[in-house]
């Protein structure tokens, strides 16, 4: 069985096998969770670090463990409330959140918006299984169901992209700030 089957093959199995009972900050809104986030690091070089919010146990298990294929490393949230909380105890900064937007309780805009307030850095795509979007706000946003490598490919897009506010201030050529190179 290769990664990848295993990966689909553990998200049916916790599909069909039920949620667990552990508590949560997510309890109220009918999710489950583990006591901690997961963060799990394969060694391949890539030093980013993602958060994946999805309500939906089997969607969270296979978009992160397919990332975590990828060498990301990974926290799982199944709410808002647990994303922010991971965010704010990890060694690390986040670099991407990648959530859905129709979530029970805080939704996946409003999860945007207090992660932008607090880590203006974090980059976001959004995923929907409602409307056929492919932007929101300007952010990038999958519509569920997506295939696995469209899902690789915007999660490196968006990583890989410049933020617009950033370019200026924070390039440099040579040591010579960007600023000063336009003058």
């Amino acid at each position: 069985m290769t990664k990848l089957e295993k990966v689909l093959y553990t998200a049916k199995a916790h599909t069909t096998g039920g949620r667990d009972g552990g508590a949560s900050s997510c309890v109220n809104q009918g999710v489950t969770k583990q006591k901690e986030p997961r963060v799990m690091e394969k060694h391949t070089g890539k030093q980013f670090v993602i958060t994946v919010v999805d309500d939906n146990p089997a969607i969270l298990q296979l978009v992160a463990g397919v990332l975590r294929l990828q060498g990301y490393r990974v926290l799982e949230a199944g709410c808002g409330a647990e994303a922010l909380d991971a965010a704010e105890h990890h060694d690390k900064p986040v670099d991407l959140l990648l959530t859905d937007i129709d979530m029970p309780g805080m939704d996946g805009i409003s999860l945007w918006q207090e992660v932008r307030e607090r880590w203006p850095e974090t980059k976001v795509v959004f995923m929907s299984g409602g409307a056929k979007l492919d932007n929101v706000d300007g952010e990038p946003c999958l519509s569920k169901p997506f295939a696995l490598p469209e899902l690789v490919a915007i999660v490196e897009d968006s990583l890989n992209s410049i933020p617009i506010a950033c370019q200026a201030r924070g390039f440099e050529m040579n040591g010579i700030p960007a600023t000063r190179l336009a003058a």
